[in-house]
């Protein structure tokens, strides 16, 4: 790199040298909805933004999802060894299901097995002392990356259920893993783009807020997202 060009962006700050570009793309970073902290912040204060997204994620008209209720990110600990789980937003829906909602930027070792860690114990503390367990709510995670999970698969957005290994009958509907992998956006079919996860991936994967301003154009649900 020449010298010249580098030192025109840098400057002195209390003696030091600072990249005034790397500043200002960390501001910018810190706008955007692949910040976790950002995306939690958005989503727990406009609940119509959060409609529009889970109705997407859950192939669902966003008006058909009422009544939701926050509830804590800490899941439960049995006993003082068992391992901590914190959620970014977990999300009573009409009383019957439990939602997860990750939003993960960098890479995680065994994000399956911390999908199932998660999920699981959100399972569990669905159903109380003396239900039955047919009481047990419907519990689905998902997981908002910005990193490849199943680099041999080319969709971006895909849904885990447990299953019949040879016949692909569902042992159960009440856990369900859902993963979107921001990464894959470029590579996606005529038939995803056309999708509405399709457009909310691209709206959270935007790199700045003109970009989603522009990409909210025409969805008042995009449009509340943006604008919170």
């Amino acid at each position: 790199m020449d010298k010249k060009v580098q030192l025109n962006n840098e400057e002195k700050k209390d003696g030091f040298l600072v990249d005034r570009s790397r500043q200002s793309a960390m501001r910018e970073l810190k706008l955007t909805l692949k910040n976790d902290v950002v995306f939690r912040s958005v989503f727990r204060r406009s609940k119509k933004g959060l409609q529009g997204l889970l109705g997407a994620l859950l192939n669902a008209p966003p008006e058909s999802i009422r009544d939701i209720e926050f509830l804590d990110t800490h899941l439960d600990q049995e006993y003082l060894e068992d391992k901590e789980g914190i959620l970014d937003l977990r999300i009573l829906c009409q009383n019957k299901r439990h939602i997860n909602i990750e939003m993960q930027m960098y890479h995680v070792n065994y994000w399956e097995d911390r999908s199932l860690f998660y999920n699981s114990k959100l399972f569990v503390s669905s159903v109380r002392k003396g239900e039955d367990y047919r009481n047990a709510k419907a519990c689905i995670h998902i997981g908002i990356l910005d990193f490849t999970l199943f680099p041999d698969q080319r969709e971006f957005y895909s849904i885990h259920k447990i299953a019949n290994v040879k016949t692909g009958r569902i042992y159960s509907d009440k856990l369900a893993f859902h993963v979107v992998e921001l990464s894959k956006l470029k590579q996606a079919s005529e038939t995803e783009r056309g999708t509405d996860v399709y457009r909310w991936a691209r709206l959270i994967s935007a790199g700045s807020i003109q970009e989603m301003k522009t990409l909210a154009k025409g969805d008042e649900y995009m449009k509340e997202t943006v604008d919170t």
